[in-house]
């Protein structure tokens, strides 16, 4: 490329394209400040409409399963657009802008359930910025299990059962104490001693007569008079006659 500047201060500048001539002082920055618009909304590379019913509402409703969003913009300058710059923040999400140069798109994904807003300034060719820019009101609903509509009957069914499980918890320590008091009055009737009622016990449980000898450090034969002490006083020959006894005393 060749240059020359004339006695009057015009440059002129030779190129594969032809000569460029102008005077210096004739330059001037560019004072427009750029309207900014959003010009396309786009959800998993869907676009949606910016006119009709989001133009009624205002704002963009966004689903569970719409993960991905795209926004292209514009600021509206035009003498020289590849230089434009633009800067972006998601109120809600982020705290500051982000300067993202001349891209005049960006792409956000994982949104949470919420409400935000997509803001978005741009500036000409010589920097002079827009700083009200251009706004899309958005909203992302809940998934149908995060939903009050959900969560209240759920949570109505888990205080249902919880009452119920109590109502029975009660009802089987009432049952408990019952069978205790039975089962005292059934002692004192037969004059079960101290000892006989510990080895009724783990006779009643399945224990052998080896597990009693070993659980009460007694000796076999010990364990033998005793259990045949009990046979005698409840009137049993064996111990299967013994469990059915025990398991139909009802409290009279």
């Amino acid at each position: 490329m060749s240059c020359y500047k004339s006695g009057a201060g015009e440059l002129f500048f030779g190129g594969p394209n032809g000569l460029t001539c102008f005077f210096p002082q004739d330059i001037r920055d560019n004072p427009h400040v750029p309207p900014v618009v959003i010009t396309d909304v786009e959800v998993f590379n869907h676009r949606r409409s910016l006119s009709g019913d989001f133009k009624r509402l205002g704002r963009l409703r966004l689903g569970p399963g719409d993960r991905i969003v795209s926004f292209a913009f514009a600021a509206l300058s035009f003498s020289d657009p590849r230089r434009n710059r633009y800067a972006y923040r998601i109120e809600g999400l982020d705290d500051e802008w982000i300067d993202i140069g001349n891209r005049h798109e960006v792409t956000v994904s994982n949104l949470r359930p919420g409400s935000y807003v997509f803001r978005v300034k741009g500036a000409n060719n010589h920097g002079v910025w827009n700083e009200q820019g251009a706004a899309l009101a958005i909203t992302m609903s809940s998934p149908w299990w995060q939903s009050w509509w959900f969560r209240l009957p759920v949570f109505l069914l888990l205080l249902l059962a919880l009452i119920q499980w109590n109502r029975s918890r009660t009802r089987r320590m009432a049952a408990r104490i019952r069978t205790e008091a039975a089962m005292d009055k059934f002692y004192e009737k037969h004059g079960i001693s101290e000892r006989e009622k510990e080895i009724l016990m783990l006779v009643l449980r399945g224990k052998s007569n080896k597990e009693i000898e070993d659980a009460l450090f007694i000796a076999m034969g010990t364990v033998k008079n005793h259990i045949y002490n009990i046979y005698q006083k409840v009137g049993v020959k064996n111990r299967a006659q013994l469990m059915t006894l025990f398991k139909n005393l009802q409290v009279k």
